[in-house]
């Protein structure tokens, strides 16, 4: 299939273009990405492990109850699919998950589809635990060694990809 019969209003949302002709990465740009993706993938997988062995919770559960937790347990359910930057419908699926173990519940907010979320006494005690054990993972894992000017250089470039999320 040719480049112009294929979708391109993600990549353009994700370059800020549409491209007009196929440009491949180079051989440097090559072993930056496939190092990238080799590096996240073991250390995720690693915190993943970890969350799961020592606090049976997932990555998403963490990433959930963690935001949940940090706006002192009650956070708007667009607010938090904005700071995850998830689909509706991943984090919809995620939250009915986690309602059914207990862990959160979701109150309709006067009228409309607005939802509150807010963590139950079970997704309290969950976020302390994952908490401990999501940190030490991730020094494990991720930290312990890190040469502090690529962790630098790291959060140079989170910031910067940021920034440019944002505009």
């Amino acid at each position: 299939m040719a480049m112009q019969n294929k979708p391109t209003k993600g990549l353009a949302r994700i370059t800020g273009d549409v491209p007009t002709k196929a440009a491949v990465l180079d051989e440097d740009e090559v072993v930056l990405w496939r190092g990238f993706l080799a590096w996240s993938e073991e250390v995720v997988g690693k915190v993943s492990q970890a969350l799961a062995d020592w606090a049976d919770t997932s990555v998403a559960d963490y990433e959930i109850l963690k935001r949940v937790h940090d706006t002192e347990g009650s956070i708007g359910q667009n607010e938090l699919l904005r700071s995850l930057g998830w689909t509706a419908s991943r984090l919809s699926h995620q939250l009915r998950r986690m309602e059914d173990r207990g862990m959160v519940r979701r109150r309709e907010l006067g009228r409309g589809r607005h939802m509150i979320v807010r963590l139950t006494p079970k997704g309290r005690s969950a976020i302390v635990r994952a908490d401990i054990v999501h940190a030490g993972a991730v020094r494990a894992a991720l930290l312990k060694d890190l040469d502090p000017n690529v962790a630098e250089a790291l959060r140079r470039a989170y910031r910067a990809a940021s920034l440019a999320h944002d505009h």
